[in-house]
């Protein structure tokens, strides 16, 4: 029998790939851990036909497992799992000598070709699809070779709700992501009737989902779609998996909700300070959200939200708190003062000052002084 281990420290991860892999074929033996010690102890043992290894484990690094795994035997064939594309372990990992080095998850259509290439002739459970099925699923699977990355990109980058999803999510409106969310889900629940086809194409929607939350987001969030999979592979109809797709997704939602909503109060902090400390009048919003390391509609939102005033009502009393304190212990002239605050063209000085005092500057001067 065909026997493949899964050294991973992310349990639920690894429980999805054997998952996957017993729901394509009864005749492989499934091995896993999460421990090196415990890796090297089955590799020895059992003398598994693949390995699938993740960089992370708990003892040593996966890279490290995996070097001594080649050096104990020639002929397995040895996968490295990550969710980071890093040069440094690519290299790493072709000086190995490890088959290959893969993004996580393993998409269904990648770990059929993985078993074929090392498994020929291996039975595997039989699929039942419609026509109707095959001519949808063609019609997706031909947006493949026009160069889309998977399937449903083919439908969803030309779509609405991908747009409405990530706008949603610039604007950190959770509730109405979630919304988009299930409307996606449910768009695709009558690309087919089988319910396995249906279950790849929700993976294949999870990614790319995932792939819009980091561009919006970045490295700034530790959330991912793809963490703990293992329930869409327990349901057996469609109906099942639509509800645990639309689950999974609310509560990955929540957990990226509660980590924004600490990061927007450290970032109330920061501000804050950076503003107490630094008094310089050509300060914008610009380069006080480059700064503090957010994009400018995100801190003019929540500095709104903060204080009831937008950034640049605080820009103008700075400035013009600013121009009082001067009109009333210098000499100096009024155009030199409200160019020292900000206000090159002396007219548009006096008249923000008037606008904001009630007095010309002028005025302001005669009877304060």
């Amino acid at each position: 029998m065909p026997k493949i281990l899964i050294a991973d420290q992310d349990r639920a991860s690894a429980e999805t790939l054997r998952a996957q892999i017993t729901g394509i074929s009864d005749e492989i033996s499934v091995m896993q851990t999460d421990s090196s010690n415990e890796a090297l102890d089955l590799f020895e043992r059992t003398k598994p036909d693949v390995v699938f290894i993740n960089i992370a484990l708990n003892g040593a690094n996966g890279l490290v497992v995996a070097r001594q795994m080649t050096h104990m035997s020639v002929n397995t064939k040895i996968y490295i799992l990550t969710e980071y594309d890093y040069f440094s372990y690519v290299q790493e990992a072709i000086t190995i000598g490890v088959k290959e080095y893969i993004l996580k998850p393993i998409l269904p259509d990648k770990l059929h070709r993985i078993l074929d290439q090392n498994f020929p002739g291996l039975n595997k459970k039989t699929i039942h699809k419609t026509n109707s099925d095959r001519k949808k699923v063609a019609y997706m699977d031909d947006g493949l070779q026009r160069g889309y990355a998977s399937r449903t990109d083919v439908i969803f980058f030309n779509d609405d709700y991908q747009t409405e999803l990530v706008h949603e999510l610039q604007f950190m409106d959770f509730t109405e992501a979630r919304r988009e969310g299930h409307m996606i889900f449910n768009r695709f629940y009558d690309i087919t009737d089988d319910v396995d086809t249906y279950r790849e194409i929700l993976l294949e929607l999870f990614v790319v989902i995932n792939r819009c939350i980091k561009n919006v987001f970045g490295k700034s969030t530790k959330f991912s779609m793809l963490a703990n999979l293992s329930n869409l592979f327990k349901s057996t109809d469609k109906e099942t998996l639509l509800t645990a797709a639309c689950e999974q997704f609310d509560t990955a939602m929540n957990r990226m909700e509660e980590e924004k909503l600490m990061e927007a109060d450290e970032l109330k902090l920061r501000v804050f300070n950076y503003l107490n400390r630094n008094t310089a009048y050509d300060m914008s919003l610009n380069s006080l959200a480059e700064n503090m390391g957010v994009s400018a509609t995100y801190l003019s939102r929540k500095y709104k939200e903060w204080t009831g005033n937008t950034f640049s009502e605080y820009i103008t009393n700075h400035r013009m708190n600013a121009a009082k304190t001067l009109l009333l212990t210098t000499q100096e002239t009024v155009k030199a003062i409200g160019a020292k605050v900000g206000y090159p063209d002396s007219n548009y000085f006096c008249r923000v000052f008037k606008k904001k005092t009630g007095q010309s500057p002028q005025y302001y001067r005669l009877v304060n002084s």
